[in-house]
């Protein structure tokens, strides 16, 4: 469902209990699952709005670049 209509498959994993309704819950599933479409995880993190923004920021404290050069991090 997610990968047809992102914003829909966030409401349905929160219904069913699977993640929590909160930036952080749904950033660590994003980043997590990797049958997700990247596309897709970038269109809804890519919002302005309020909620995506807050998303958005829980999903990039997930990214790990230690131990990378710069050029590798960016």
């Amino acid at each position: 469902l997610f990968n047809s209509k992102p914003e829909k498959g966030i409401q349905f994993l929160i219904q069913m209990k699977i993640i929590e309704d909160n930036p952080d819950s749904v950033a660590k599933f994003l980043f997590c699952t990797e049958t997700l479409s990247k596309r897709r995880i970038g269109e809804i993190i890519s919002e302005s709005d309020a909620n995506s923004v807050e998303l958005r920021n829980a999903f990039v404290k997930l990214l790990d670049f230690a131990g990378m050069d710069f050029d590798s991090a960016i």
